[in-house]
């Protein structure tokens, strides 16, 4: 269950699965900045030191906002994608992403990643729950759908991963 399969010894559904998560694998990193609410001059100044490679200067913009606004899903969300990159706190990110999640429970992008912190911690039941959540938002969420498919095919539950793409 812990390794990803050669795609050289899948059958061809399994490496359509395997090329489409590999193409597609959700990152914890901001692919495009989240919704801003309250005061977006103060989140984009954090996404932009965050771009810039500023992580602890984003860190203590996005906590700073966090104090006046504890509810803002993008702030936290935003935080949880920083504690991942250069400190690797995954526990303080995974906080961040169910505490985004008591807020918003179908902010998809949350969903997703949480479900990829979740699997790269070989909690696959978890994840795949996460990723099964994005697709009842978003049916073809493609990273979600190779998401699962990928842990469906380790758990040998081939057929369930095939039917998804069909």
């Amino acid at each position: 269950m812990g390794h990803q399969p050669q795609a050289a010894t899948l059958r061809p559904a399994n490496q359509a699965i395997a090329a489409m998560v590999s193409q597609k694998r959700a990152s914890p990193e901001v692919s495009t900045p989240p919704v801003l609410t309250h005061n977006p001059a103060t989140l984009i100044q954090g996404i932009e030191l965050q771009n810039s490679g500023r992580i602890a200067e984003a860190e203590v913009v996005f906590n700073a906002y966090l104090l006046a606004h504890p509810t803002d899903p993008a702030a936290i969300y935003s935080l949880a994608v920083i504690l991942l990159q250069p400190f690797g706190r995954a526990a303080e990110a995974m906080a961040a992403y169910d505490k985004a999640l008591e807020i918003n429970p179908e902010y998809t992008e949350v969903l997703l990643n949480s479900g990829v912190l979740l699997r790269d911690q070989q909690r696959h039941l978890e994840a795949l729950e996460r990723f099964k959540r994005v697709l009842a938002i978003k049916p073809d969420h493609e990273a979600a759908m190779g998401n699962s498919g990928i842990i469906l095919t380790e758990f040998k539950r081939s057929d369930e991963a095939i039917a998804m793409f069909e």
